[in-house]
């Protein structure tokens, strides 16, 4: 597996997720079970910026890395894994909950272990 593929597909959900947040804010929000108000809507405005934020880190650092490839591949597989543990948590205990959220959980899944497999190369 090329190296840097990760990065770029974790760029390019990130780009899709933050889209939704910033643009389908309401729909996105009701489509995990979470109550529309004016304070969720301007937070998910900003998740949205910060992930937007993130996919254009994620997409530049296989061109700036260098060989920092592997521990940084390392580092966003473990950034990832407490995403995950956060996302399951809260989907456990009921606070979020629908298709949407299974489908992120498994997206995420598959990038840390394909972050992990890439930085033990």
């Amino acid at each position: 597996m090329n190296q840097s593929l990760p990065f770029r597909i974790f760029g390019g959900v990130s780009f899709l997720r933050a889209a939704l947040f910033l643009f389908m804010t309401e729909r996105y929000l009701a489509s995990a079970g979470v109550t529309v108000t004016s304070d969720t809507f301007l937070l998910a405005q900003g998740v949205g910026v910060a992930t937007l934020s993130m996919g254009f880190i994620a997409w530049r650092i296989p061109d700036v890395a260098g060989d920092a490839m592997k521990p940084l591949g390392q580092l966003y597989g473990i950034v990832l894994a407490i995403y995950i543990a956060w996302l399951g948590y809260n989907t456990v205990v009921g606070d979020v909950g629908g298709a949407t959220v299974y489908v992120v959980l498994v997206v995420h899944i598959a990038l840390a272990a394909m972050f992990f497999m890439q930085s033990k190369k």
